[in-house]
């Protein structure tokens, strides 16, 4: 299986997607005809010349959905809907962009040194889509109570909409329900030598805003005022620090706390649950403060009086990432007061107020995911956790749909070596943890997925 599953993952590399690149249509149609050699079915949803949707079943009549849907007078959507609520396993084709420069081996060659694929999309997130597809390999003839679908978006690094949102608004009928097996999650963190691992089961909001700062004029061009230097270092020390009253702990959060307080043996009746970060190695404090509180992150300065195009203005770019629940209106409100007060001409533009969403994980999943593992000979408690990032998990939840970040490696990488490569150099997988994610989520569907 290794020079298989290795070559499989090293091809769909080499196909570069990356977001500059804007031809993902390459990578969606090297999976199809990998679908199709398997004995799969396909309908590839087109959005642009070089983009678009692909959707992988084991069943034929599971995509007759898709190609019996219409458009009626009035524009709104039409056709057949499943009989029962899917199950999705979704995975993105764009990654994120490289230089080559910064590597090692070359980011795009999908080079296989010592055991490790390395490459872009290594692990964000093309060892997904081929272990997605492994999974719908090793499934085909199930005898299935619902269908069981892959997909496979465009965009997901840069907006999604040539990707899952265009997907969603073309065929609305089909995924009320529907259980998503997505990115984000089957990470391993390690405390007092327990090993937990993550499920992502909610997403914090993004939200992005600017504060444009304008210079104070002095009467002495040799002199100039440094005032405006002064408010802005003010604004942005008070926003990174920035604590919105009242918020309360997502349910992600408190189970994932709970669960990792009961297995260490920490007394949390009284629910003071900031209590268990004394007991969380200092590597993961970064993850675990993120995850108890909104956070406000300085992303790009520009201007000053040398800038010319400026006209020696300040603007600062944020980056926010409110609890789920958080109003909108609320943390809005805080932000302006907070500049105001530092700066009464500071003018704050909001560019973007994406909310996040938190389900949790029924407990007979979780047991199951953990059945799955001891089968692999690995004893570990399974968790849910509130990612700090952003997926295409979220568009799925005006459906109502559970989302499950998860696809495990083995216990040999832990979180914070993870996190390193996603989006980061050198980006790499170990073949072994590549067929182990592909046996897991096999294990986990044929547990999970109900059959006549």
């Amino acid at each position: 299986m290794m020079n298989s599953v290795s070559t499989l993952l090293s091809d769909y590399i080499q196909i570069d997607t990356s977001t500059s690149n804007g031809n993902e249509k390459k990578g969606l149609l090297y999976l199809q005809s990998l679908a199709k050699s398997y004995g799969l079915y396909t309908f590839y949803h087109e959005t642009t010349s070089t983009k678009g949707n692909l959707i992988i079943s084991i069943r034929e009549e599971d995509l007759q959905p898709f190609n019996d849907a219409v458009y009626d007078i009035n524009n709104k959507h039409q056709g057949a809907r499943f009989s029962n609520p899917p199950t999705v396993l979704l995975s993105h084709v764009d990654v994120v962009d490289a230089e080559e420069e910064d590597w090692t081996h070359h980011p795009f060659l999908g080079a296989i040194v010592d055991g490790e694929i390395w490459g872009r999309g290594a692990i964000d997130a093309k060892q997904i889509g081929i272990s997605h597809l492994l999974a719908m390999k090793n499934l085909k003839g199930m005898s299935l109570k619902q269908p069981l679908i892959q997909i496979i978006t465009s965009e997901e690094e840069s907006g999604s909409e040539n990707g899952l949102k265009r997907l969603l608004s073309d065929f609305p009928f089909l995924w009320d329900d529907a259980t998503v097996w997505n990115e984000g999650g089957g990470f391993l963190i390690e405390i007092e030598s327990k090993l937990f691992y993550l499920v992502e089961t909610g997403q914090k909001g993004n939200m992005s805003f600017t504060v444009q700062l304008s210079p104070k004029k002095s009467t002495n061009p040799y002199l100039p005022s440094n005032e405006v230097d002064l408010l802005t270092f003010l604004i942005i020390d008070s926003l990174k620090n920035l604590q919105l009253p009242d918020e309360e702990l997502p349910v992600s959060v408190v189970e994932m706390l709970t669960l990792i307080a009961n297995e260490l043996k920490i007394d949390i009746s009284s629910k003071n649950y900031k209590s268990i970060l004394k007991n969380i190695p200092t590597k993961y404090n970064r993850m675990f403060s993120a995850m108890l509180k909104s956070t406000f992150t300085l992303t790009k300065i520009s201007g000053g009086r040398k800038n010319t195009e400026s006209k020696g203005q300040y603007k600062l770019a944020f980056d926010a990432r409110p609890l789920p629940g958080t109003k909108t209106s609320s943390l809005i409100k805080l932000v302006q007061e907070t500049v105001k007060n530092i700066d009464p001409t500071a003018v704050v533009d909001w560019i973007s107020t994406n909310g996040g969403y938190d389900l949790g994980i029924s407990e007979e999943m979780r047991i199951r995911l953990e059945e799955c593992l001891k089968l692999s000979g690995v004893n570990a408690c399974v968790v849910p956790f509130m990612t700090i990032g952003s997926n295409d998990g979220r568009y799925f939840q005006p459906f109502k749909a559970t989302v499950l970040g998860y696809c495990p490696m083995t216990p040999d990488i832990t979180f914070d070596q993870i996190i390193q490569r996603v989006h980061g150099v050198n980006e790499r997988i170990s073949v072994k943890d590549l067929e182990f994610g592909i046996d897991q989520l096999t294990m986990v569907l044929e547990k999970t997925l109900k059959v006549y």
